[in-house]
């Protein structure tokens, strides 16, 4: 097993950054740990969570998981995720949609 199991994944949303979300994902599976996303954004408080990328379409895509998956098909892979969004207000964390 490798030495470490936290992923940290900052993002900005950018095309480019879907590489990065990849090869944070595949360290994850890789090492069934726990994966954390940020995003630090100090002039849009976001509402919700949905500009996130999503870890089950990506899994699927890898055919490690078939379409459809449920939230709870991904902790079986023994993957953990949360979510941190920073603004100009006050941190909020959430677990985005593995």
């Amino acid at each position: 097993m490798l030495p470490f199991r936290k992923i940290f994944h900052p993002t900005d949303f950018s095309t480019a950054d879907s590489a990065a979300f990849a090869h944070a994902v595949k360290l994850a599976c890789l090492v069934q740990g726990e994966l954390t996303m940020m995003h630090v954004d100090p002039t849009v408080e976001r509402k919700d969570f949905e500009d996130f990328p999503r870890i089950r379409p990506l899994l699927a895509r890898w055919g490690i998981l078939p379409e459809g998956s449920a939230k709870d098909d991904v902790a079986k892979l023994g993957v953990q995720s949360s979510v941190s969004v920073q603004s100009q207000t006050m941190p909020r964390e959430h677990s985005f949609d593995s």
